[in-house]
C-alpha cells in the first residue's frame, strides 16, 4: 500500500512538469515570459504556500482515533483508510498553489512562465514535505490514530519498516 501511495503522489508531482512543458509552448515564447513576475504575485505565492503549510501542519494529519479494544484487523483497515485519505488531502492542498499559478500566469503581462515555475516549485516543496509518504508523515498520522492508547497497526498495514528508536529510547 505504501508503494501505491508513493506512486500516486509522484504521479501528481510529475504533472507539474507536464504543465510546465505545455505552458512553455503557450507562454514561453513571448518576449516577457522569462522576466521577473510582479512582486505582488511572487509575494502572494509565498504567502499562499506558507498558509497551506500551516493549514496542513494544523489539520492535515488529523484522523479519528482508534478506540481501545478494536480488533487488530479492523484497526489496521481503519488506519490505512485514514492514512490514504489524509495523504490525498495533503496532496491536493499542496498542489493547489501550482494550479492557482497556472491561472495567474495568464493574468500577468510580465514573467508569465516564471510565475508558473515559481508556483510549481513551491508546490513540489509542499508535496515533498507533507504529501509524500515517508517516516515523518507515517509517524504523525500514527500518533493521531493512537492518541487514545489503542494500537493502530498502521505500519504493518502499509508495509512500512518499524519505527526506529531514537538515542534517548535506546538508553
Amino acid at each position: 500500500m505504501l508503494i501505491t501511495l508513493r506512486t500516486v503522489v509522484l504521479s501528481v508531482a510529475s504533472t507539474l512538469f507536464f504543465f510546465a512543458l505545455a505552458l512553455y509552448f503557450v507562454l514561453g515564447t513571448s518576449e516577457t515570459a522569462y522576466d521577473v513576475p510582479p512582486a505582488w504575485l511572487i509575494g502572494g505565492q509565498v504567502v499562499g504556500a506558507l498558509a497551506i503549510h500551516l493549514l496542513l501542519s494544523a489539520v492535515g494529519y488529523r484522523t479519528p482515533a482508534i478506540e481501545p479494544g478494536t480488533p487488530p484487523d479492523q484497526a489496521a483497515t481503519r488506519s490505512a483508510a485514514a492514512f490514504s485519505s489524509t495523504t490525498i488531502l495533503r496532496m491536493v492542498l499542496s498542489e493547489s498553489i501550482a494550479i492557482v499559478s497556472v491561472a495567474a500566469a495568464f493574468i500577468v503581462t510580465q514573467g508569465e512562465y516564471v510565475a508558473y515555475l515559481t508556483g510549481a516549485l513551491l508546490a513540489l516543496v509542499l508535496l515533498a514535505f507533507h504529501a509524500f509518504p515517508r517516516e515523518r508523515t507515517i509517524s504523525k498520522v500514527q500518533a493521531s490514530l493512537e492518541r487514545e492508547g489503542a494500537a493502530s497497526y498502521l505500519r504493518e498495514k502499509l508495509g512500512a519498516p518499524p519505527q526506529q528508536a531514537g538515542p534517548i529510547h535506546r538508553l
